[in-house]
């Protein structure tokens, strides 16, 4: 999650070759897009994953899982992880009633805390982090230095701060994240390898969670942006060494790949990331996908050119800050394309903790946002709300077709109680109209239990509206506003009815971010 520094040459000035229309063209989600011709890449670039990881990986398409679970996290299917990167759980300056920022995450959903800085900041003690994460029931993945015995952050360290914990706490933290991006392609040409390191830690506190995000290099898969085959390789297996497959592109504000794709028209690359790395998952190993939250993202935006507020854009292209419906929209694409995990990137250049406060504006009493921490409540909400559905098997069968080539559809079919939920999202900027078809939808009713335009765009919205599916198993409806592009729909297929039109999922949502938060739903 290293946004705050500039980019290496190599990266900034790597070959991109060609657009891959194809979205998560590893991944196993049904995507309209017509499929790419095949690209040639410049001598000495691999194509993509090699051929014995993939075979190794036991991901992709058609391997049907139950949900992928973390061994330290809860086993419930109704738990679905949504994690803060590098925030501080007993910080202050938050909202009231909130105590500190513990509090304040617990109350947007928030449930885990990942890559605390520096800590623990003595061997054996914090400064109250972990305490304060337990008190409010959230988990911890940070620390575990593990090229010494005897640091703070050690794991002899972070094991004597945890043993201090009453018993019915320690279970709260959960794992350990030491490393972010693994250094690519150095100078000699190698990728740092973090399998020793993985193995140091695991021997001396077996059956933690291991944490090694990588770049957004996985987002562009087959092309190649680690230099060469060598290099991409040892990332690819670094991937697979950590306990969850996690990386970051921060797609709308990245001002570096313009070859690509860049500004708003960018939001697909968070589905084409997460089905990626999917592609390369053990069938227990969940993918985690970093999601900006309406932050500059720590000055990344502007690192290739001024920026402009009033605008939203920045020299290169790309937007300024994520705006909350982009925002909605890049969570999803990368859930329906496989992400069963959400990390959520608060730092802002004038505020580390924009997303509950902590830093000098992060209060909304002293001039932070209320956007984001409203925002992020109310997607953190859903996400969680439809958690029983995301953590169950994908289904097949399910055959998607986008009346404009310009917008494909990405989607994803789930099957609960008898009920099927049908996740999906128009995937490209601009309107369509999307046909769904699956022989098991015949004659029976589809409604729409979740349409991101009720809060959005709430003119636009059919929320609470139902189809009659044919007896060949389709129906049709559109996807895609002025005010909302990459629009999100859930349909759930079976009875009429609509059983999951409870709470907010089913209302028109206004945020309040004062003195404290509040969610007022009108039906």
């Amino acid at each position: 999650m290293r946004v705050g520094s500039a980019r290496t040459a190599a990266f900034a000035t790597a070959v991109f070759v060609g657009v891959a229309a194809s979205h998560g063209g590893f991944g196993s989600h049904q995507d309209s897009t017509p499929k790419a011709a095949s690209v040639s890449l410049p001598a000495g670039i691999a194509g993509g994953p090699s051929a014995a990881l993939l075979t190794a990986a036991g991901g992709g398409k058609g391997v049907a899982v139950n949900h992928r679970r973390l061994e330290k996290l809860p086993a419930s299917t109704s738990f679905f992880p949504i994690a803060v990167w590098d925030q501080s759980p007993q910080g202050g300056n938050v909202p009231a009633p909130y105590a500190n920022q513990a509090a304040a995450f617990k109350a947007m959903g928030i449930n885990v805390f990942l890559g605390l800085y520096g800590w623990p900041e003595n061997y054996g003690s914090d400064n109250g982090e972990i305490e304060a994460a337990a008190a409010e029931g959230m988990y911890v993945v940070a620390g575990g230095d593990p090229y010494s015995d005897t640091s703070p952050q050690s794991v002899a360290s972070v094991e004597a701060l945890v043993a201090t914990l009453p018993a019915s706490e320690q279970q709260y933290f959960a794992g350990y994240q030491w490393l972010d991006e693994p250094a690519a392609c150095n100078g000699s040409g190698e990728t740092q390898s973090i399998a020793a390191q993985i193995a140091t830690v695991n021997s001396e506190d077996p059956g933690k969670i291991i944490s090694a995000n990588e770049g957004s290099w996985a987002a562009f898969l087959p092309n190649n942006l680690m230099g060469s085959s060598t290099c991409l390789t040892q990332a690819e297996a670094n991937l697979k060494d950590a306990s969850m497959l996690s990386a970051d592109d921060y797609a709308l504000t990245d001002p570096w790949h313009s070859s690509q794709c860049i500004g708003a028209n960018c939001i697909y690359l968070y589905g084409q990331e997460a089905a990626n790395l999917k592609h390369f998952a053990k069938p227990t190993q969940p993918v985690w996908e970093f999601v900006e939250t309406g932050t500059d993202d720590l000055g990344y935006s502007s690192q290739n050119g001024a920026c402009d507020a009033a605008t939203n854009l920045c020299a290169n292209g790309n937007e300024y800050r994520a705006t909350p419906v982009q925002v909605n929209s890049s969570a999803w694409d990368a859930v329906i394309n496989g992400a069963r995990g959400i990390e959520w990137f608060c730092d802002d250049t004038i505020a580390y903790d924009a997303c509950a406060g902590g830093g000098s504006d992060g209060n909304p009493a002293e001039g932070g946002s209320t956007v984001i921490p409203a925002n992020l409540t109310y997607i953190d909400q859903n996400i969680e709300g439809f958690a029983s559905e995301l953590n169950s098997p994908d289904v097949g069968g399910l055959t998607v077709s986008s009346s404009n080539s310009s917008v494909p559809v990405t989607s994803m079919l789930k099957k609960v109680d008898g009920q099927y939920y049908l996740f999906t999202e128009s995937n490209r900027d601009g309107a369509t109209t999307a046909t769904y078809a699956d022989p098991a939808f015949a004659n029976k009713t589809a409604t729409l239990v979740y349409d991101s335009a009720a809060n959005y765009d709430p003119a636009s919205s059919e929320q609470g509206n139902s189809f009659t599916v044919s007896a060949d198993g389709s129906f049709t409806d559109t996807l895609g506003t002025s005010a909302n592009p990459y629009q999100v729909k859930v349909y759930e297929i079976g009875n009429a009815g609509g059983s999951k039109l409870a709470g907010p999922n089913a209302a028109q949502c206004t945020h309040q971010w004062t003195s404290a938060f509040t969610l007022t739903c009108k039906q």
